[in-house]
């Protein structure tokens, strides 16, 4: 494609041109220089802590009232259970068994 510009258009398009690049370089070493950056997070920071500053404290909800409870005394319940009365009975079975046993070897001659 051929484009047929008059010197008035081309004069407009290279001085929009220019003027674009300069504004931009212009605003990059803005944006890119330290004060500015400090400015702005001095800023910022002003707008957070006058924000937070102006919150209401948040509302609490009123709690019920709870008894107080008293520390467990935790009770050691030194009956024997059904199953520990049985294994017991057993372990005195064997324990018999044994013994029984024990005096059968003891008394054979050999």
């Amino acid at each position: 494609m051929i484009f047929n510009f008059d010197s008035i258009t081309l004069s407009f398009l290279v001085v929009a041109s220019v003027t674009l690049a300069v504004v931009s370089v212009l605003v990059w070493y803005v944006y890119s220089s330290k004060k500015f950056r400090q400015d702005m997070i001095d800023l910022m920071d002003e707008k957070l802590s006058n924000y937070l500053d102006n919150l209401e404290p948040p509302v609490q909800e009123a709690e019920e009232p709870q008894a107080e409870e008293e520390p467990h005394d935790f009770v050691v319940n030194t009956e024997p259970q059904k199953d520990e009365t049985e294994f017991a009975e057993k372990a005195e079975e064997h324990k018999e068994t044994a013994e029984e046993l024990l005096q059968s070897f003891v008394e054979k001659p050999r």
